[in-house]
């Protein structure tokens, strides 16, 4: 069914605020499948009847019963159903979600897949876009060698120390940025506390686009890289996404 810009863009919104977006039916008004949430009149039991979207580490959602925290001043009856889009609240012996929207149940559910497919393809999209444009150096190639950075080398010093490493990259194209050798050394955190775990690790051999950053962003500037470094989970993409890469360098260029 087409749609205008108006109403993608509402709903991309809603797909971005939304981990959790479903179809179910009221079971119980006023009650919980939480032990630790005392019912009260703002939630309600729902049966699950279509996942959308959820967390894939819950495993398959389709008939449970979880809890949701009914929006303020959208009362549901028991039988009503809805599509709901809702945030992660508490995971125990129960699921409890808060509603963040609603909508009616989706006619076509293939239609509705695709759109929240698509939508969370945009959202991805959008992000990297963003990491390719704080960018420094951007170049695809194949890590030649890694070793553990020189640690008598003076560097601030934290409990989220992030353990530098380097590698050696060898260049097959410079995508963005400019450097006068073959090979670029490049730094990535080997730590695996929480700060810096889903940070790419590199290995030897291998392959892809490697998206480094001279100076640190986010939460991590007080920890400086020592030199063009990968700090993201974004940083490192396999070869088989440097057509999507350039496609995305252009536009971030714009």
């Amino acid at each position: 069914m087409p749609t205008s810009p108006q109403a993608d863009a509402r709903f991309e919104e809603q797909v971005r605020s939304a981990p959790f977006i479903f179809s179910g039916q009221i079971v119980k008004p006023g009650a919980s499948t939480v032990a630790t949430l005392p019912p009260n009149d703002r939630l309600a039991i729902v049966k699950i009847d279509t996942v959308f979207r959820a967390p894939a580490v819950l495993g398959s959602l389709t008939g449970k019963r979880i809890t949701v925290q009914i929006a303020a001043g959208k009362p549901m009856k028991t039988g009503a159903k809805a599509l709901f889009y809702a945030t992660s609240w508490l995971y125990g012996d129960g699921i409890a979600v808060v509603e963040v929207a609603r909508a009616d149940v989706p006619k076509d559910k293939k239609d509705m897949l695709a759109r929240v497919a698509q939508a969370e393809i945009r959202l991805e999209d959008n992000k990297l876009t963003d990491r390719l444009s704080r960018a420094d150096l951007v170049v695809s190639g194949i890590v030649a060698d890694t070793r553990p950075v020189d640690r008598e080398r003076p560097e601030p010093r934290s409990e989220h120390d992030p353990v530098w490493w380097q590698a050696d990259i060898a260049v097959d194209r410079m995508e963005k940025g400019k450097v006068q050798s073959v090979i670029v050394l490049a730094y990535f955190p080997a730590s695996l506390d929480e700060y810096w775990l889903d940070v790419p690790k590199l290995q030897p051999r291998q392959r892809g686009v490697f998206i480094l950053h001279r100076g640190a962003d986010d939460k991590r500037t007080i920890l400086q890289p020592p030199g063009p470094a990968l700090l993201h989970p974004l940083d490192f993409q396999p070869a088989v996404q440097l057509d999507r890469v350039r496609a995305l360098l252009k536009l971030a260029s714009i």
